[in-house]
C-alpha cells in the first residue's frame, strides 16, 4: 500500500489566491494469480476572484475531485492485463457522477525485444487556475473556471520495446473523446489576455519516441507527436 498529499498555493498581482490540498492512497493484495488493487484520490481547489472582477456564480468556486479506482491485475505467461474501472465524482457548480472503463493489455511478441500493447480508459482532467497558468501564461486572473474536461474514453494502441540494452522506442495511436474541452480565446476587454471557453469533440494523437541511455546519469530522447 501507499499513500500520499500535496498542497499548493498559487497568488498573482491581481489578488488571485488559489488554493488546492490532494491527498491519495492506494492499497493491493495478490490473490492466487491475480492482484486485486483499489486507488482513491481526493481533490479540492479554490480560486479566488481578482480586484477588478465582478461577483457572479463562477466567482469564489470551491472544487473538488474524488476518484476511486479498483480493479484486478493478471500477470501469465508474460501477458499483463489490468481491468477495473474509474469511479469519479466532481463539484463545480453542481455535483456529477462519472464511470469511466480501465482496461489495459501488454503482450510480449519478441521476449525481451518487442512488446504490443492496447487500452481503453477514462477519467476527469482537472482544469484550474493552476493548470491552465502552466500551460498557457497569458490568461487572464478573471478566466471562468467551472468545469473540468471529461475524457469520456481513450482508446490506444501500439509497441515499444528495445534496440539494444541503451537504445528503447515507443510508438502508438491514441483516439480520445471528450466532453468540455478547454480552449483559449482573446479577452473581449484585455486583449493581450486571454479567457476560456469549452467545447465538446475528439481527439487522435500519433506518438514516437526513441531514447538513448548512455549513461546511468543520462538519457537522450527524441519525441514525435501529432494531434488533430
Amino acid at each position: 500500500y501507499k499513500s500520499g498529499f500535496g498542497f499548493n498555493s498559487l497568488n498573482d498581482i491581481y489578488g488571485v489566491t488559489e488554493t488546492e490540498f490532494n491527498v491519495n492512497g492506494m492499497a493491493g493484495k495478490k490473490v492466487n494469480d491475480k492482484y486485486v488493487y483499489g486507488a482513491l484520490s481526493m481533490d479540492f481547489f479554490k480560486k479566488s476572484r481578482a480586484d477588478f472582477e465582478t461577483l457572479n456564480l463562477n466567482t469564489d468556486l470551491s472544487r473538488n475531485i474524488v476518484s476511486f479506482n479498483p480493479g484486478v491485475r493478471f500477470d501469465k505467461d508474460k501477458v499483463k492485463l489490468d481491468i477495473g474501472a474509474v469511479i469519479a465524482l466532481e463539484k463545480n457548480q453542481d455535483n456529477s457522477l462519472h464511470l469511466f472503463p480501465h482496461v489495459n493489455l501488454s503482450i510480449p511478441i519478441a521476449d525481451k525485444v518487442l512488446y504490443g500493447f492496447a487500452g481503453v480508459n477514462g477519467g476527469l482532467i482537472k482544469n484550474n487556475y493552476h493548470t491552465v497558468t502552466q500551460e498557457n501564461p497569458f490568461v487572464s486572473s478573471a478566466i471562468i473556471m467551472n468545469a473540468n474536461t471529461i475524457n469520456k474514453i481513450e482508446m490506444k494502441a501500439g509497441l515499444n520495446g528495445n534496440f539494444s540494452s541503451t537504445v528503447s522506442f515507443l510508438a502508438q495511436v491514441k483516439y480520445s473523446k471528450m466532453d468540455k474541452m478547454l480552449f483559449y480565446v482573446n479577452d473581449p476587454v484585455y486583449f493581450n489576455k486571454f479567457n476560456a471557453i469549452y467545447n465538446d469533440g475528439t481527439v487522435v494523437n500519433i506518438h514516437a519516441e526513441l531514447n538513448y541511455k548512455s549513461s546511468f546519469w543520462l538519457t537522450r530522447k527524441m519525441t514525435i507527436s501529432k494531434s488533430t
